[in-house]
């Protein structure tokens, strides 16, 4: 039960996600995380390359990904990809 329970408090809160993630990797610095539906992993990167240019930070880290848990989803995304 509490591999469950901390996956529903994750899947409720996932903005503070990214500074878990820092902080288990020991980065230090801002971090956000970015979710604009199908343009997030551009936006990410839109948002570093900004940052280092404007001085704001010497480096970043950036990723993205997308989870299709629908079957519905998965089938019509699997139906376009093969017209």
């Amino acid at each position: 039960i509490r591999n469950i329970l901390i996956i529903i408090s994750l899947s409720n809160a996932n903005f503070y996600l990214s500074n878990r993630l820092s902080y288990a990797l020991g980065l230090c610095g801002p971090s956000m995380m970015i979710d604009t539906a199908c343009s997030s992993s551009a936006y990410a990167l839109d948002c570093a390359y900004k940052y280092i240019m404007s001085g704001a930070c010497d480096a970043a880290i950036v990723g993205g990904s997308q989870l299709v848990l629908n079957l519905t989803s998965t089938v019509e995304y699997t139906r376009y990809l093969n017209i």
